[in-house]
């Protein structure tokens, strides 16, 4: 008789193939879950940032003009 079933092949997802072991569901969804957390976040923080230096500058010109230019001759 012969035994048709063979060896197992290695893990698709392991090193051979060039990739990671999978993950279980639930981690990668926490992990993608708190990457998303940080890009919006992140975006918040820029657009408060140019926000922030928008304003100084137009209050430093405002003050400028009102109270003449603070720059030595």
């Amino acid at each position: 008789m012969s035994d048709k079933q063979g060896t197992a092949g290695p893990d698709p997802s392991g090193p051979t193939a060039g990739g990671r072991p999978a993950q279980p569901r639930q981690v990668a969804e926490d992990k993608a879950s708190k990457r998303t957390d940080f890009a919006k976040k992140a975006g918040l923080a820029a657009i408060g940032g140019a926000f922030s230096g928008t304003f100084r500058v137009v209050a430093s010109s405002i003050r400028d003009a009102f109270l003449g230019s603070s720059t030595t001759d």
